[in-house]
């Protein structure tokens, strides 16, 4: 008979849940502006750099050589045409 493990999902989330809340209720009002204002800060800078990103990138980066791309597909082709016909 396999041992049974004493770790669940649904427990360790309550657990975490509990742990949180208690944490929650012992700040002040100031201490959880404080926090949410700063979590809510840090997302937006997240989601800024984010869109920064597709905007500042060199053109380089972002195109790929049309031969490499057309040759390695046909060669993916082939090979794969060839495994799926063998007898």
């Amino acid at each position: 008979m396999p041992t049974r493990s004493n770790f669940s999902f649904p427990r360790q989330y309550r657990k975490l849940y509990i742990g949180v809340r208690q944490w929650c209720n012992h700040l002040t009002i100031k201490q959880r502006k404080i926090i949410v204002y700063g979590l809510s800060f840090f997302y937006l800078l997240c989601g800024l750099v984010m869109v920064a990103q597709s905007f500042l990138a060199q053109e380089e980066e972002l195109s790929i050589p049309r031969g490499m791309w057309e040759e390695s597909s046909q060669r993916i082709d082939k090979v794969i045409y060839e495994t799926n016909n063998t007898p």
